[in-house]
C-alpha cells in the first residue's frame, strides 16, 4: 500500500506539480558535448550544409556592464580525397545571456550554419572552435563523408515546426548525426531526387523487428533552405527542394542502433542510424546504480531479485518495471522514470553531506525523490550545531521534521 502511494504522489507530482512541471526538467537535465551534423538536401551538391551545436555550459562568458558575453569563432577546414586541403572557412558569432546561472544552461546553445558547394567525391571535414573570451582552441577528428549525386533518397533530417512564425517553416535539428529519444513529435525529412517514382516506401526496424511501416504515394511539399540565426531552416516554396516529411516515426524507438530502409521500385537505400537519449538524466546512465536506487521506494527483496538476473538485461529490465507506472503508452518514453532520476541527480546536487554520502543516500534526498519539492520549510537554531527543518506539502496534507545534531549537514528524519 505505502508504494502504490509513493507512486501516485510521484505521478501526481508530473501532472500537477508547478515546481516540477516539464518546463523546468531541462535545467535539472544533461546535454551532450558539442555536437556536428552534416545535411545533404538533394543531388545538387550545392546544398550541402554543415552545423555546429554548442552548449552555453561548454562556451566561455565574460561579464560585461549588465550582461554575460560569449564570443565564438568556427571555423572548418574541408580536404578532399587525397587529404588536401579543399577550401576554409570561418564563422564568428556571439551569445549574451542577463544571469551568470544561464552562463551554465545545458539547454541553450550557440549554433552556426555552413553553406558549402563541393562536388561530388570523399570529403573529411575539420572543424575547430575558438573562445575569444579565454583565447583556448578546441580542435576536433575529421568528419568523413561522401557526396553522391546519383541517389535517389538521402540520409534522413530531424526537424520541427517554427513556433514563432505565420509561413510554413521547419527547423532543421542538429542531433549530431542522431535520433532523439523522446517524449516529443520529432518530424523526419527525407530528402529526395526529384526523379522519384511514387510510391515510396519506409520502414524502420529495430531489434530484428520492424517498428514503424509506410507508404507514401506523393512528396511533402517543395522547400527553400534559409540560414536564420545560426539555424537551418526550410520554408514552403514551389520552386524549392522535394522533401518526404514523415510523423510520429519515433513511437516505438527506444535507444540503441536502429535501421532505416527507403525503396521504391526502382531504388533502395539503407541508413543505420543510432537513437540517443539526450538530457538522459546522469543517474540513468548505469542501468546497474539505477536499479539499485529503486531501493528508495522499493523493498530490498524486490530489488534484489532483479539485479539476481543476467546484468546484460539490466537496461531492458529496469524499462520493464517503470513501465507499469508509464502515464503515456503511446511511445516508449516514460516521463515517471525520467522524473525520478532526475530528482535523483538534484537530491545528489543538493543534499550531499561530508562523509560523501550521496544526497539520493539521505533522509532529506530520499524525501525529495518520492515527494519532489516542499511547498515550504521551516528551518529552526537551537543551538550551536543543533539546526531542525520542517518540509511542508500541503496539497498533499504531509509534513517531514529533519535534524542535524552535530552541524555537517547530516539531517536525520524524526520518526
Amino acid at each position: 500500500m505505502q508504494r502504490v502511494l509513493i507512486f501516485i504522489l510521484l505521478i501526481n507530482s508530473i501532472v500537477f506539480s508547478q515546481k516540477f512541471s516539464k518546463r523546468e526538467i531541462p535545467n535539472q537535465t544533461y546535454s551532450s558535448d558539442v555536437l556536428f551534423d552534416i545535411h545533404q538536401l538533394n543531388s545538387d551538391s550545392s546544398n550541402i550544409f554543415f552545423s555546429c551545436r554548442i552548449p552555453f555550459d561548454k562556451a566561455y562568458f565574460v561579464k560585461t556592464n549588465s550582461s554575460y558575453l560569449s564570443n565564438v569563432k568556427v571555423n572548418l577546414e574541408v580536404r578532399d580525397s587525397s587529404q588536401n586541403v579543399y577550401r576554409r572557412e570561418t564563422i564568428s558569432t556571439s551569445a549574451n545571456t542577463e544571469t551568470f546561472e544561464a552562463t551554465n544552461a545545458k539547454d541553450k546553445f550557440i549554433e552556426v550554419v555552413f553553406k558549402l558547394n563541393l562536388s561530388e567525391g570523399k570529403y573529411s571535414l575539420l572543424p575547430s572552435i575558438e573562445y575569444s573570451n579565454s583565447f583556448r582552441v578546441s580542435n576536433y577528428p575529421g568528419i568523413d563523408f561522401s557526396i553522391d549525386t546519383n541517389k535517389l533518397f538521402y540520409k534522413p533530417i530531424i526537424a520541427s515546426p517554427v513556433e514563432d512564425t505565420k509561413s510554413d517553416t521547419i527547423q532543421i535539428s542538429n542531433y549530431g548525426g542522431n535520433l532523439p529519444f523522446t517524449n516529443s513529435s520529432p518530424l523526419m525529412l527525407i530528402p529526395i531526387s526529384g526523379k522519384v517514382d511514387f510510391p515510396v516506401s519506409i520502414s524502420i526496424e529495430q531489434n530484428d523487428k520492424i517498428i514503424f511501416h509506410t507508404e507514401v504515394k506523393k512528396n511533402s511539399g517543395f522547400f527553400l533552405p534559409n540560414i536564420s540565426n545560426g539555424n537551418l531552416e526550410l520554408t514552403k516554396y514551389s520552386g524549392g527542394i522535394d522533401f518526404i516529411i514523415v510523423n510520429n516515426f519515433n513511437k516505438k524507438l527506444t535507444e540503441g542502433i536502429t535501421t532505416i530502409e527507403i525503396s521504391n521500385s526502382k531504388s533502395k537505400e539503407i541508413f543505420e542510424m543510432n537513437v540517443f537519449w539526450f538530457n538522459k538524466p546522469f543517474s540513468l546512465r548505469d542501468s546497474e546504480e539505477a536499479i539499485k536506487l529503486l531501493r528508495i521506494i522499493e523493498k530490498d527483496d524486490d530489488v534484489d531479485k532483479i539485479l539476481d538476473q543476467d546484468d546484460e538485461k539490466y537496461q531492458a529490465l529496469l524499462f520493464d518495471y517503470w513501465q507499469k507506472y508509464d502515464p503515456d503508452t503511446s511511445n516508449l518514453f516514460n516521463e515517471v522514470m525520467e522524473e525520478f532520476y532526475i530528482r535523483v541527480d538534484k537530491a545528489d546536487k543538493s543534499y550531499s553531506i561530508f562523509d560523501k554520502r550521496k544526497g539520493s543516500a539521505t533522509d532529506r534526498g530520499k524525501i525529495f525523490i518520492k515527494y519532489g519539492t516542499p511547498d515550504q520549510i521551516i528551518r529552526n537554531f537551537k543551538q550551536i550545531d543543533s539546526t531542525t527543518e520542517i518540509w511542508i506539502y500541503k496539497s498533499m496534507n504531509l509534513q517531514f521534521k529533519f535534524s542535524d545534531n552535530s552541524g555537517t549537514g547530516n539531517f536525520v528524519l524524526q520518526k
